[in-house]
């Protein structure tokens, strides 16, 4: 049995929720903003980005967790503490 490909498949969701469905959506709140409309590179840049921005926030976590314990209450408290 074949494998799926998830890279495929995240490809053409992002492509038929932003590029088929949300296309007018996206173009009527650029112009509001007076931007011009979103380029393909735009959208791959901030999908980019998100991602990068994802594993920072997991790696950030992983570091954290050991010093502070687990959950965000915890977090919270100790860094309540240190003023």
């Amino acid at each position: 049995m074949a494998h799926t490909n998830r890279g495929r498949v995240i490809l053409g969701v992002e492509f038929i929720t932003n590029g088929l469905i949300l296309n007018d959506a996206w173009a009527k709140v650029m112009q509001s903003l007076g931007r011009p409309p979103l380029t393909v590179s735009s959208i791959i840049l901030f999908n980019v980005w998100g991602f990068l921005l994802g594993i920072v926030s997991v790696w950030l976590y992983a570091a954290m967790r050991p010093r502070y314990g687990v959950g965000p209450r915890r977090q919270f408290a100790q860094e309540s503490r240190r003023g």
